[in-house]
Order: structure tokens, then C-alpha cells, then sequence
């Protein structure tokens, strides 16, 4: 999967930016503030409806524009498609092949990106949902069935929140739909986290590293027991909470060091580097399901890494083969690791160009 063509109108310092992207690595250099890690914004932004930086997509946009408007054409195999995000007062809209789309996820599975970036940490350091959306990731990019069962499951959680509230006496009827969903959704998350753990065990292996290492993940319930069970043994407590609260909306993946956990352990270095481990093996086993890697986003890699494991990402990543953007100071910080074949842009003042 590669991005063949970027536009970007107006947001942050970029006025207008049209650009050709090369198959492997694309090297954005510039000063802080000139605008190199907005490319990767846009890129995100594409891929997911959100920015990496900011919750409020309403701040990306020039602020004496009326229109934030982003566009790719993306190729994966023999296949392109065109897609396209705008955002003004009207609101958000989105294009695919020229015809308006309904929803973010019909651009997201025509352009799987992965980030790196200064709050990658908190994938380790964080709270349980930036963990289940890293599983989430995975399931919606290479289980088709996923993302179904999810909606399914969230509008039904929605309606029994809506009972408990107002009418109890339709919990009975939500109960039994709302656990056989769950139970699909936790099953496909466990064979997710089994998948991912897996290949990030042998990378840890491999390189030495975090000695002790373990990890675990919770359904969201209490263990061993049918989710229907738990929803009708907990209706009081739920009712008087006014939500529901077990089921996979709460699911965890518990990441621990020597018995304690992982965040409690680490310095942050140490998270940062266990959280770029993680996400290489998120790409590692998506490229191993779909014989193409997503796009890589890397966002100031000489800051985040040290030498050896900067190294190591930069050699993993263009041994898979795939599209990589990533942004420096300087070339000559990564210059030792990067193949001739890198195509190289200079970010000033908002202004790109090829070098």
C-alpha cells in the first residue's frame, strides 16, 4: 500500500502542497515549526479522521480559511483509489473514487497508516482504550468481520444504556443480543492480542530486551463466566450506576514487567521504546496477513530513538518493503541508515519542495 499523490490546502503553515511520493522512504527536513510533521498530520488525519497531535480536527485548519481540505490516490496491488477529507463550517465531508462516502472507516480501509510520534509512549503509559484500539487496528485491517460486530455491539450497548435509564423493563430484551456480540468481539480481540504479543515476544527476544516481560488480556468481564450471565447477575448495580458496565468496551491488555506493570517500571525511554517495538510488530504481522505493509509515520525519529534502536526500526521497516514518511532537522541524522533511493523534501515555512 503506498500514497502515489498528496494534497493539502490549508492546514497549519501549509497553504497548498501537491506531492509526488515515492514507493520507500519519503524524508521530510526542516526546522521546528516549519511544517514537516503537519504532512504526516495529513496523512493521519486521511487514515483515521483524527490527528495524532490534537482531539479538535477544527484546529488544523488555517484559521482564515473557511476550507480544510486533504486528498491521496492510494495503490495497493494492481488497485488505486482516490480519497478525499474536507472540513468547514458545514461540517466534515468525505469523497472515495469521486462519489461521497458515509463514514471515515470507507477511507480507513483503503489507507492503513501506522504512526510513531512524541506520545507513542502512551500506548504503554496510557489508559486500557489506547491498548484496545491497537488490537482494533489489527481486526479491522485484516478480519473483515470485525468492524460489523463492533458497530453491532456498540448500537446495542447504546440501547441498554438507554433502558437502564428510562424503561428496565426492556433489559431482557437487550441482554441476550448484546452478550452474543461481546462475546464475538472479545474472541476475535484475544485472537488479535495473541497474534501481536506473539511477534512482539520474539522481537523482544531477538533484541535482548525488557527481560520478565508478560502480558494478559481482560474480556471486560469477570472471567470464566458467559457475559449473559454477568449482564442479568449485574442488572441492580448497572441500573444504579445508570451504564453497563462489563463487557469488551472494558476489555484491558495488561502489559507487565517481572509482575508489575510495565508503566510502573519503565522510565519513559524505556515505554518509547517498548511502544516502537509494539508497533513494529503491529505492522510485522499485518504485512504477514496481507503481503503489503500499511504507511509508516515517523515523526522526528532522532528525537524519540536512540541510535541502535532507530537502527533497527529503519532496517525492519525497509526490509519489509514498504512506504515509509518521516521527518528530521537534518538529513545527515538519519543519513546512515537510509537507502540512496530516499526521496527527500525540504519544509520551510510551511512551503515543501523536492530536493
Amino acid at each position: 500500500m503506498i500514497i502515489e499523490q498528496l494534497t493539502i490546502r490549508h492546514l497549519r503553515s501549509i497553504g497548498q502542497a501537491e506531492l509526488d511520493l515515492a514507493p520507500g522512504i519519503n524524508l521530510f527536513c526542516g526546522s521546528n515549526g516549519a511544517g514537516k510533521t503537519s504532512v504526516l498530520e495529513a496523512v493521519h488525519v486521511l487514515a483515521t479522521g483524527r490527528s495524532f497531535r490534537t482531539i479538535q480536527l477544527e484546529t488544523l485548519r488555517q484559521h482564515d480559511q473557511a476550507e480544510l481540505i486533504l486528498a491521496a490516490r492510494v495503490k495497493e496491488g494492481d488497485t488505486h483509489h482516490r480519497i478525499g477529507l474536507s472540513k468547514g463550517a458545514a461540517g466534515l465531508a468525505l469523497r472515495l473514487d469521486a462519489a461521497p462516502a458515509e463514514r471515515l472507516s470507507d477511507l480507513a480501509r483503503h489507507l492503513a497508516v501506522i504512526a510513531l510520534h512524541a506520545d507513542s509512549d502512551q500506548l504503554v503509559q496510557g489508559g486500557p482504550s489506547l491498548r484496545r484500539r491497537y488490537l482494533d487496528w489489527w481486526l479491522f485491517h485484516t478480519r473483515p468481520s470485525f468492524f460489523a460486530e463492533w458497530m453491532r455491539y456498540q448500537r446495542l450497548l447504546k440501547q441498554r444504556n438507554a433502558a437502564l435509564r428510562t424503561d428496565p423493563r426492556q433489559l431482557a430484551a437487550w441482554d441476550e443480543p448484546l452478550a452474543q456480540a461481546g462475546e464475538v468481539v472479545a474472541g476475535l480481540r484475544c485472537e488479535a492480542a495473541e497474534r501481536l504479543m506473539g511477534q512482539l515476544e520474539r522481537r523482544l527476544v531477538e533484541l535482548g530486551e525488557f527481560a520478565g516481560f508478560a502480558w494478559s488480556l481482560h474480556s471486560g468481564w469477570s472471567r470464566g463466566e458467559p457475559l449473559l450471565e454477568v449482564l442479568q447477575r449485574t442488572r441492580m448495580r448497572d441500573r444504579e450506576q445508570g451504564f453497563t458496565a462489563q463487557g469488551p468496551h472494558r476489555a484491558e491488555l495488561r502489559l507487565q514487567l517481572a509482575g508489575r506493570e510495565a508503566k510502573e517500571v519503565l522510565s519513559r525511554g524505556q515505554q518509547k521504546t517498548l511502544a516502537t517495538l509494539m508497533l513494529l510488530s503491529l505492522a510485522e504481522s499485518y504485512h504477514a496477513e496481507r503481503q503489503t505493509l500499511p504507511v509508516i509515520l515517523l515523526d522526528d525519529l532522532a528525537a524519540e530513538l536512540d541510535d541502535r534502536h532507530r537502527e533497527h526500526l529503519l532496517q525492519q521497516l525497509t526490509g519489509l518493503g514498504g512506504q515509509i514518511l518521516l521527518t528530521a532537522l537534518e538529513g545527515g541524522e538519519l543519513a546512515p541508515w537510509l537507502p540512496s533511493s530516499t526521496r527527500n523534501f525540504i519544509v520551510q515555512a510551511g512551503n515543501i519542495s523536492v530536493l
